[in-house]
Order: structure tokens, then sequence, then C-alpha cells
């Protein structure tokens, strides 16, 4: 009578596990450092396979490096600030350009995230800090851009479309650009009344109102 014998699956093996850390695969080893660099993770990025972003788990804002393999070298690049919803983009002052690093492929994953820590980091975070504040000035720019538009679309009873406002009236037409706290006219005036009036109201304004400019203060 024959007897039935049960194989026992084998265990599950990594492959990495013991890989040379020039012989890992890039997901791998990004994986390595993220863990190495403490409370980061590897963001799954398929469709550029090239190279691997790591993020602060608790950070949802951009902010991060990317890791990737060339000529036996792991190459660490700062992730750029993302697009904001008007489509404003950080740009560096001049002169100035995002860190990158180097390291050894063959060194470990703790010891590339030293690296990191020690020769990326902190340049970074000081271009990072600087793009917080460019964005700030930047919105709000935008925002008195967009208060002053409407209030002044309010005013000559116009729906603003697009980033002028547009207007066509009788007595007058043309356009208003506004940028910030600043407006700008380009008026035809077809009554003579109304454009004596507009002469006079300006010409108070030169007189009574606070200097803005240098123009005006007399510099």
């Amino acid at each position: 009578m024959m007897q039935s014998t049960t194989l026992a699956h084998a265990p599950t093996v990594d492959a990495d596990a013991d890989a040379a850390p020039e012989r890992l695969t890039p997901r791998v080893l990004a994986e390595r450092i993220a863990a190495a660099l403490g409370g980061w993770r590897a963001a799954p990025n398929d469709e550029h396979r090239w190279y691997v972003e790591l993020h602060p788990a608790d950070r949802t804002d951009g902010y991060g490096v990317s890791v990737q393999r060339h000529d036996g070298r792991a190459v660490v690049s700062p992730c750029r600030p993302p697009r904001t919803a008007d489509g404003w983009t950080y740009a560096p002052p001049y002169g100035e350009t995002w860190p990158k690093i180097t390291v050894r492929a063959d060194r470990s994953a703790d010891a590339i995230a030293r690296e990191i820590t020690r020769r990326l980091l902190p340049a970074y975070d000081a271009m990072w800090t600087r793009y917080l504040e460019t964005r700030a000035a930047h919105e709000a720019y935008v925002g008195e851009t967009a208060d002053l538009r409407g209030r002044l679309a309010a005013a000559l009873g116009v729906v603003p479309r697009g980033e002028a406002l547009h207007v066509y009236t009788d007595a007058f037409y043309g356009d208003v650009q506004v940028s910030g706290s600043h407006a700008r006219f380009t008026l035809s005036v077809q009554r003579p009344a109304l454009a004596e009036r507009l002469a006079r109201l300006l010409a108070e304004a030169k007189v009574d109102g606070p200097a803005t400019d240098g123009a005006a203060a007399g510099e």
C-alpha cells in the first residue's frame, strides 16, 4: 500500500535580502533609504521607473527627494514644489539652483541616508523655506488682485471674465487691467462733459491724494 507524502512549501525568500547595495533594484534601494531616514516612505510611481520618490510620511505638500542610479552612483535630487491651482510655479532666484548629490551605489542605505541628511537636506530646507515665502507673497498678490477686480467690476456693473474687465457703454468703452493694488484704465470717452469730469477727478487725486510712488512723492 502506497503512503501519501505531503510536501512542505518552502519559505518565501526575498531575492534582494542579501544582495549588495549596487545590485538592488531602484525601488528596493529607495525603500531601504526611506527606512534609514526614519519616518519617510517610498512613493509609488510606476510611470517613472528610472527613479523613485521619497517623502516624509507626515507630509503631503510635495517635499521629498528622488533617487535613481547612474554610472554606479546613487543620484539624489530634491522634489520640486508643485504647481499651484492658478498655474504658478516657483523659480529659484537668479544664480541659485536646486541641490543634488551623488553617492557611490555600493554604499549601504544607511550611509546614503546619512549623506542625504548631511549634504542635501540643509540646502533643500533653506530653498523650501524661500519657496514658501514666495508662494505666500504670490497668493497675497492673487487675492489682492481678485478683490480689487471684483470691486471695480461691481462699480462698473460688469461681470469679470478673464484677467481684464471689459466695459462698453454709450458714454465710454475700454478695458481695465488689475494687478495687485494697481489698476490700469484704457478708455475711450465719447462725451466731452464726462471726459472733463474724469480729468478733474484725476487732478484732485494728484493734488490731494497720498503719494503712492516715488514720482508722486517728488522723489
